[in-house]
């Protein structure tokens, strides 16, 4: 049963995230932060490659539409940056301590 909640969140996170790419802000880094979690967590689930490709390609176009070249996320409030800084670093930190190789961007 964890283990099917687990991948029934990462269809729901998917679905959301491809299904409205309208949606930005820190509510879709957090998704996203989530998706690459479970593809980079939980390998042998089947769609686990595509979990981590659409969130790492979707962090990468938040990452250029909300943070400014100098680092400041667009909300200018300290603690949106920790959020912002927490959900796109927080699945490179995943993947490194697993062996996942994310882009160099």
């Amino acid at each position: 049963m964890f283990l099917k909640s687990w991948l029934d969140h990462g269809r729901h996170l998917m679905r959301i995230t491809v299904d409205h790419p309208e949606h930005g802000g820190n509510w879709v880094t957090m998704e996203c932060n989530g998706l690459g979690h479970l593809g980079v967590l939980f390998p042998e689930a089947k769609d686990a490659p595509l979990w981590l490709q659409t969130a790492t390609d979707r962090l990468l176009l938040e990452l250029d539409r909300q943070v400014y070249p100098d680092g400041a996320q667009k909300e200018l409030t300290t603690g949106y940056h920790q959020v912002a800084l927490h959900n796109f670093v927080g699945l490179l930190q995943i993947a490194r301590h697993n062996d996942r190789e994310l882009p160099a961007e």
